[in-house]
């Protein structure tokens, strides 16, 4: 399959986006824009979206950039963007890059959604394991907090080589 298919549903009075193929750089912007739609979406109320992870083959680093980017966006609007059940090529790029605690991956839909009711419970508020509500975060905080784009340096040779193997 080419190129990314999103499939909105409802799970537990979360909208859960599931993305479908490969997400590269050419779909990530537009990708990411609408998952913050979503999250910004509402008449007074915080969302929050899940994205289903599960069903993407493939997600270059430009593209979980992006999704990164969202999750920022929709917090900085008083939403959240959760991502869950990332598998194949997609958890392995998380786990080689780190994001995956940063970002706050769950391993399922399941569980995403448990997490967005307490979420949504606190009313929008993260909290923490006493349960104590996080204050949102000021702008210059949260710019702070924005994820450095940094050179890569790579051997095209070694490069070739991992390739089909991440995929």
């Amino acid at each position: 399959m080419d190129g990314v298919e999103l499939r909105a549903r409802v799970r537990g009075g979360h909208i859960v986006v599931a993305l479908h193929g490969e997400l590269e750089i050419g779909e990530a912007a537009d990708t990411a824009a609408t998952i913050t739609a979503i999250a910004g979406r509402g008449l007074g109320r915080e969302h929050c979206v899940i994205v289903d992870l599960e069903a993407l083959e493939f997600i270059d680093c430009a593209s979980l950039r992006a999704l990164a980017s969202a999750q920022q966006r929709a917090r900085r609007a008083g939403g959240e963007v959760l991502l869950a059940a990332p598998t194949g090529a997609v958890a392995r790029l998380l786990d080689l890059i780190g994001l995956g605690e940063v970002l706050g991956v769950h391993a399922s839909v399941a569980s995403a959604v448990a997490s967005a009711g307490a979420w949504r419970a606190a009313g929008g508020a993260r909290r923490d394991a006493a349960g104590v509500a996080a204050r949102r975060p000021s702008a210059a905080l949260l710019a702070e907090r924005e994820l450095p784009v940094q050179p890569l340096r790579v051997n095209a040779e070694e490069v070739a080589g991992l390739t089909p193997r991440l995929r």
